[in-house]
């Protein structure tokens, strides 16, 4: 494909992220549906089941219509990991140089989730903040054109 006048540059900028510098470039067109395929967000709890004013559960094409518990503690919790693993991801697809983990890549393959679980936790081991990835995905969002539309990014990381 080609755009008249434009350039095929990857576009790479360099940041302090905990003392040291790191390179970033845009994320990928495809990122949001690889989070969509990887990171699903996770599903409340069924609290009940929607019913009429006579007390019947309503159906919508045969299929109960569930009422969810979106203030389990349990569902918080997954929401609020699955937020933050968005953030990891985030950080991980955008690193061009200067920042390397331990997680064997390989595993990204064979179980996403549990790929950018492990990186969270070399992360939070290595002593990274909440200031530290906020600051780092504010940068990233600058650079890919996103930052308008990701503003309060720092609430997407929060202690699991």
């Amino acid at each position: 494909m080609k755009i008249k006048g434009a350039k095929n540059s990857k576009q790479t900028k360099t940041v302090n992220f905990m003392g040291g510098s790191v390179t970033i470039k845009p994320i990928s067109l495809l990122f949001a549906i690889e989070t969509e395929e990887q990171l699903p967000e996770p599903t409340p709890p069924i609290l009940n089941y929607a019913r009429d004013k006579g007390g019947k559960i309503i159906r919508e094409n045969g299929v109960a219509v569930p009422v969810y518990d979106y203030s389990s503690p349990e569902y918080k919790r997954a929401l609020s990991m699955q937020r933050n693993l968005v953030s990891v991801k985030m950080v991980v697809d955008s690193v061009a140089d200067g920042l390397e983990f331990d997680t064997p890549a390989d595993l990204l393959k064979e179980n996403p989730r549990k790929y950018y679980e492990e990186i969270f936790k070399e992360l939070n081991e290595y002593g990274c903040s909440v200031g530290d990835l906020t600051q780092l995905a504010n940068e990233i969002s600058r650079l890919s054109n996103i930052d308008d539309k990701l503003e309060g990014m720092e609430e997407n990381f929060t202690r699991s």
